[in-house]
């Protein structure tokens, strides 16, 4: 088996495959690479020299794996083959301030928390709300409310995890810097394998790792083949010229 490697750089555009449809911009990619592995049959002779009579290519399999650095909606829907669903925005909601001891939590109905009261208690001194999250911290033990609370909230986006089928993309990795433009046919993004829960710098990134499948709608003999492409600027159309 034998493995190529390619760093792969630049802005991502996807659709579904087999769709007509626009592209859509995913966003910056940082340290992506892909690769492809060619399984070979060996033909060896059945007589007393037991040689090998050939080597014959049987096939090719491809990855790509790519670091995403905008953490959007979409691209944790992409990597987390997530369904997305959006909170509304609420205006006096209510909940039930529960009996609570010092450093225990308890969540909101919500999150993306604008405004919060609870009768006969005081934020900052007797809790603590978390208001992204939409998670309340009991700050002093026995803590209760005397009537119900009050709250607003923004609006929330939320994603669940492995909720969707997987898809399959075709897509295009260029950098209009170097000309450079990778493109394949048919990518199908797997679960990811690790990601960061706490980062210690202000970089997050989201990694996406997928097989390139093959395009059985496209023939071998194409000029362009069945799995992807390579496009390359002769002259860069930013500096033809620069000199005259």
């Amino acid at each position: 088996m034998t493995q190529r490697y390619e760093l792969a750089r630049g802005r991502l555009i996807l659709r579904e495959a087999g769709t007509n449809g626009f592209f859509r911009e995913i966003g910056d990619i940082e340290n992506g690479e892909y690769s492809f592995a060619e399984d070979y049959i060996d033909v060896m002779a059945h007589d007393e020299t037991g040689g090998q009579l050939a080597h014959i290519p049987k096939g090719a399999t491809g990855t790509l794996t790519l670091n995403l650095n905008s953490t959007s909606i979409e691209n944790f829907v992409l990597t987390h083959r997530g369904k997305g669903s959006t909170q509304a925005a609420v205006t006096n909601g209510t909940f039930k301030f529960p009996v609570i001891e010092k450093g225990q939590y308890f969540q909101l109905p919500h999150g993306n928390i604008t405004a919060i009261e609870a009768p006969g208690l005081v934020e900052g001194v007797d809790y603590k709300c978390f208001k992204h999250s939409g998670n309340v911290k009991a700050l002093k033990d026995n803590l209760t409310a005397i009537e119900a609370g009050t709250y607003s909230a923004g609006l929330m986006s939320k994603i669940g995890i492995a909720a969707a089928k997987a898809k399959i993309y075709e897509i295009e990795v260029f950098d209009d810097s170097t000309g450079l433009a990778r493109g394949f046919y048919k990518w199908q993004p797997n679960l990811p394998q690790s990601v960061q829960l706490i980062n210690i710098d202000d970089l997050f990134r989201l990694p996406v790792e997928g097989v390139i499948l093959k395009d059985d709608t496209r023939s071998f003999d194409d000029d362009m083949g069945q799995f992807g492409y390579v496009k390359m600027s002769l002259v860069n159309p930013e500096t033809e010229g620069a000199s005259e």
